[in-house]
């Protein structure tokens, strides 16, 4: 039985006032994953491509320096990556897992945090998959097609993010069954200055034969 579609869950509550909306899915979240309910997390956007979840400063939340503590901050990365992730895998027959997750930390983080995770995903070299580098085949512009070792990451969000869905189905080409893929997460705070960027790196496969995607 395939899980239950996080986008259509989204979509369901769009008819509730926005504080209903948000602490029914914030519920909804929690059930699926308790560990991602402790940061009291408001999702305010969501759809296959873009996700914007915030936190804001509690005492719970703090580490010694009277700021809000790197794991939380970890923890709202993965969960606006994650939740945009499954919505757009699951919306296209396909399913995923992380497999590895960094963090980097530019700023104390103060008052409201909101995350912002964005498609393209990347390659685990840290290059923007494209449509078009899909469609010929080819590793992306500034990837070594010989070369297995991972080129060091770009450290800011990419201008390769696009306001349009990206076509998640055709991450796996023919003949491939699995593929690592990265999604990067950008946290600012209200002033608009970045707090930290996650990246999260997956392995995205296709559902099993006779499982729906709904």
């Amino acid at each position: 039985m395939a899980p239950p579609s996080i986008l259509n869950a989204w979509k369901s509550l769009s008819r509730f006032p926005p504080f209903m909306r948000t602490l029914a899915f914030r519920y909804m979240v929690s059930s699926i994953a308790p560990y991602s309910g402790t940061i009291f997390p408001n999702v305010q956007h969501l759809d296959t491509h873009k996700c914007l979840v915030s936190i804001k400063e509690r005492r719970i939340l703090k580490n010694p320096f009277n700021s809000i503590h790197a794991v939380a901050l970890t923890n709202l990365g993965e969960l606006a990556s994650g939740v945009m992730v499954m919505s757009a895998l699951q919306e296209n027959g396909l399913r995923g897992i992380v497999t590895k997750l960094d963090t980097e930390y530019h700023k104390k983080a103060k008052g409201v945090v909101t995350a912002e995770a964005l498609s393209p995903p990347y390659d685990i070299s840290g290059n923007p998959i494209t449509p078009k580098a899909l469609a010929a085949g080819a590793p992306p512009a500034g990837t070594d097609a010989g070369s297995t070792e991972a080129a060091p990451q770009a450290s800011g969000p990419s201008s390769a993010s696009s306001e349009t869905p990206f076509p998640v189905k055709e991450l796996l080409l023919p003949g491939e069954s699995e593929k690592q893929v990265q999604f990067k997460t950008t946290i600012r705070d209200e002033a608009g200055d970045v707090v930290a960027i996650t990246t999260a790196r997956w392995i995205v496969r296709a559902l099993p034969q006779g499982q729906s995607k709904n």
